[in-house]
Order: C-alpha cells, then structure tokens, then sequence
C-alpha cells in the first residue's frame, strides 16, 4: 500500500490508463508503431546481413566485392542512427502535443512521478509493439533474401541461433530508444505548472 500511495496509482493501473490513452489517440499511436517497427525491421535487416556475410565470406564458391564488410558496418551505423533519431523525435513530440492533458492531470491531484511513469509506460509498449511487428518483419526478409542468394541449406542452426540472437539485439535496441526517448521530454513535462501546461498550444 506503502508504495501505491507513493506513487498514487498501481502498476497494473498504469498499463489500462496507457492502452485506454493509445485507443484514444489511435491514428497518432499507430503512426508511432509504424515508424518504430519500419526502423526496428531495417535495423533487424541488417543486423542479419551481417550476421550472413561473416558466415559465408569463406565458403568457395561465393565472392563479395572488396569493402563489403565496411560497407555493411557504415549501413549499420546510419541505422542506429536513423533508428534513434526517428524514435526519439516520435517520442518528444508525442509528448509535446499533450501538454494540455498534463496540466489537466495536474490541476485535479496526479503526482509528478504518476504523469512521468503514464508516459514511460506507453512509450514501453509502443516501443515493444513496433519492435515486435519490426523483428518479425526483418526476420522474415532476411531468412528470405539467404534463402534466395544461398540455398535453405545456408539456413542451418547456427545460422539461425544467430540470426534470431541479433534480431533480438535490435528489438531490445529499439525498446530502450522508445523509453529513453520520451524519458527527458516526460521528466519536463511532469515538472510542468497546472496553468503552464494548460496555456500550451497545440
């Protein structure tokens, strides 16, 4: 009881509030899950591209042109960078344009700590939901794109332990982006005057 008062309202309680918050703003929630599952997959795709041109730079038979490695790990950087600038500017402004329930929020009793965990909260299941949707899209690409340039043969479990070990990677890469991204806006926000918030336009 100790720490629900602390924090005025249950974990469990958080999780409906946040879902009740999502359906409410279905079009801009879906929005986000396309945008962190379309960076989540490219980066899974990737990742996986990697993954194949180590296990088969030595097999005979297949050539890749000189650079290629540089080339996959300079596509991997921009990625996480697109990926982390993308979530985070989703997340920054996701929060910016509800100023105005936060300051409603306020004005009848919710803590600081409630409003910055509501928004934690939600980006945590917008980051899993979009890096769900992003791993099984980015996996189902790349097992396709071995399939076609090496034969299901290449497709042995090794290959698969790791293939799944680095979508993994990128999925919790893109949940961590989607929190930490709406982590400073949500701190600012919550710190926020009732009337401050209220006088926000949108």
């Amino acid at each position: 009881m100790e720490i629900e008062n602390q924090y005025q309202i249950s974990f469990k309680n958080l999780i409906l509030m946040s879902w009740s918050n999502m359906l409410h703003q279905r079009y801009a929630s879906l929005l986000q899950v396309i945008t962190i599952s379309a960076t989540s997959a490219f980066l899974t795709f990737v990742i996986c591209e990697l993954i194949y041109f180590d296990t088969t730079k030595n097999m005979p038979g297949i050539e890749y042109p000189e650079g290629k490695m540089v080339q996959l790990l300079w596509v991997l950087i921009i990625s996480l960078i697109v990926c982390t600038i993308s979530n985070t500017t989703t997340m920054i402004l996701n929060v910016h344009k509800r100023y105005r329930e936060i300051g409603t929020m306020k004005c009848i009793g919710a803590f600081d700590i409630t409003i910055l965990l509501l928004f934690l909260v939600e980006s945590m299941i917008l980051g899993i939901s979009g890096g769900i949707i992003g791993f099984i899209i980015g996996c189902s690409s790349s097992t396709l794109s071995a399939w076609i340039n090496y034969g299901i043969t290449f497709l042995n479990k090794i290959v698969v332990i790791q293939m799944i070990s680095g979508s993994l990677l990128a999925f919790f890469f893109v949940v961590i982006i989607s929190i930490l991204g709406s982590a400073y806006p949500a701190w600012r926000a919550s710190k926020m005057l009732p009337i401050e918030a209220m006088k926000t336009t949108q």
